[in-house]
């Protein structure tokens, strides 16, 4: 059974609690989401305070279904009548999404680990997307990361492979996805340097070439095991 609690700020001038609508998915590994309403977990409520107040929802429960993957993505819409969410899922650009996702590989040294992911187009019109993988030096910005026993090492160097692309220290290809098509690759990377017992993070991105900015992506952490 899965539960899941959803916190939320209210950064509004109001004087008075504002009730938030909380709306929380589940996905399979993706850079970018399309809603499927089977994955809903939960619907809750909550009064949260104005300027910068929090508030934490009711736990949602949600028993998975047996062909779901053993690592999931968590995605969450907050919405209100005055200040409505915009359709498209964007958790990177948009402050009414918001998505939780930190996959751990465990791989023997000089074992290529394999991540898997789905591309995706949320929009409505076909489109191209530019995916890429890469090291990150500064990984404090992933939610989850101190629960990852180790140390982290940054003097590594990766070479990457998917679907016959191959990039040394980072990949970028490009995939054409129709409006709501999901695309799912694996990624094999071959850690190189990496110590036994420390780990090395990557981040696995997707956006599109005119736009400036990341439109979604996951942080991949790969440990270096002992044996």
């Amino acid at each position: 059974m899965l539960e899941v609690a959803v916190d939320v700020r209210n950064s509004g001038g109001a004087n008075a609690a504002s009730l938030a609508q909380v709306t929380v998915w589940w996905s399979d590994p993706a850079l970018g989401f399309v809603i499927v309403p089977e994955n809903l977990i939960g619907f809750r409520q909550v009064a949260v305070p104005p300027r910068g107040g929090t508030a934490t929802t009711a736990t949602m429960t949600r028993r998975m279904p047996p062909n779901a993957p053993n690592h999931i993505c968590l995605i969450a819409r907050i919405s209100h009548p005055l200040d409505p969410a915009a359709q498209t899922p964007d958790p990177v650009n948009d402050r009414h999404w918001a998505q939780r996702n930190l996959s751990v590989l465990a791989t023997p040294v000089g074992v290529p680990a394999v991540v898997t992911f789905t591309a995706a187009n949320p929009t409505m019109d076909a489109a191209d997307w530019l995916v890429r993988i890469a090291p990150v030096r500064d990984a404090g910005r992933f939610v989850g990361l101190d629960q990852v026993v180790g140390e982290p090492q940054d003097d590594v160097f990766a070479v990457m492979r998917v679907d016959g692309e191959v990039g040394e220290g980072a990949l970028e290809f490009s995939i054409a996805l129709e409006p709501g098509e999901r695309r799912t690759f694996d990624a094999e990377l071959e850690v190189q340097g990496l110590e036994p017992g420390r780990f090395a993070v990557f981040e696995v991105s997707q956006s599109q070439p005119e736009r400036e900015q990341v439109f979604g992506g996951i942080g991949v952490v790969v440990v270096a095991t002992r044996d």
